[in-house]
């Protein structure tokens, strides 16, 4: 039942042929989803903690996927280089809630548009994420650098956090519409 109208949605968005983005993919859902509706589209999934990575991985071979989708190892912020993220394994090991801080696995850090220009030309129609309250560093860096507008899905559960108050209004006065969905936001471009 996890994400059911914001995946319906995200499949209607992804039939139509472009680059779409998964920040924070996990094990791929939204990546999948993407492809699933158009074998044409580039599909960018970025997840930091290798577990997941590989599940992502995985899930993608198991669903017979290997063109069009570039899978990379690393987080989204405002600067690129080199950090750490902080992760609390679950017995299950179904991992999630990480973020970069002070300390824990050395990981890469990208700007979303440096990623973007040196993994693919089509467009951005879409970019799903989910960064534990790392929004508005990544919307902020790349609604300035970028002249596109695509839509967005951001997981709502985090919105609580101080720094997703000034996504918003950054999205607000980029002339975005923002919808909630489940427990998402969906902003889409005017």
């Amino acid at each position: 039942s996890h994400d059911i109208e914001s995946l319906d949605l995200w499949y209607r968005i992804t039939k139509n042929e472009g680059c779409f983005i998964d920040v924070g993919a996990h094990t791929g859902l939204y990546s999948l989803t993407a492809i699933k509706a158009n074998s044409k589209n580039n599909v960018i999934s970025i997840e930091p903690y290798f577990m997941n990575l590989s599940r992502l991985i995985t899930n993608l071979r198991l669903n017979n996927i290997y063109k069009n989708v570039t899978t990379i190892m690393g987080a989204i912020s405002d600067f690129d280089g080199k950090s750490k993220f902080n992760i609390t394994t679950e017995k299950s090991y179904m991992s999630k809630g990480g973020k970069i801080s002070n300390h824990g696995l050395d990981i890469d850090v990208y700007q979303l548009d440096t990623l973007y220009s040196k993994t693919t030309d089509k467009e951005i129609k879409g970019i799903k994420i989910d960064t534990e309250g790392y929004d508005t560093k990544i919307v902020k860096d790349f609604l300035l650098k970028v002249k596109i507008r695509p839509i967005i899905i951001f997981e709502y559960i985090h919105s609580k956090h101080q720094m997703f108050s000034e996504t918003i209004q950054l999205l607000i006065n980029s002339d975005y519409v923002l919808f909630k969905i489940e427990e998402n936001i969906i902003c889409v471009p005017k």
